[in-house]
């Protein structure tokens, strides 16, 4: 594969479309945010529980994009590599084992 062809694969890849799209949801957040405190959008009274929703989805949308993309945890580690996910080991704990109408034996 030439280095060309690689670089239009990533590029069309749905990473990189989830990426832009995360993006896009940041950028709408922020406009909304700014419409609304520079009084640039009036709400009628009538329709502020529809937009405090739609903010709210939107705000939403935004948190899960942004901690998907730009948080990581601290015992995640990236190599760098593209195609190299970020290998973690999750510590599972034994959760006890219940013990319902056993109380009084």
């Amino acid at each position: 594969m030439s280095k060309w062809s690689a670089f239009w694969q990533r590029i069309f890849s749905i990473e990189t479309a989830r990426f832009i799209l995360a993006l896009m949801a940041l950028n709408f957040s922020a406009l909304a945010v700014l419409m609304l405190m520079t009084g640039y959008a009036e709400i009628d009274t009538d329709k502020a529980q529809v937009v405090n929703f739609a903010l709210g989805q939107l705000f939403a949308l935004t948190m899960i994009a942004f901690h998907r993309y730009f948080g990581r945890a601290d015992e995640e580690h990236a190599s760098g590599k593209p195609e190299d996910p970020v290998h973690y080991e999750e510590e599972r704990q034994a959760m006890p084992r219940p013990t319902f109408g056993q109380e009084g034996k």
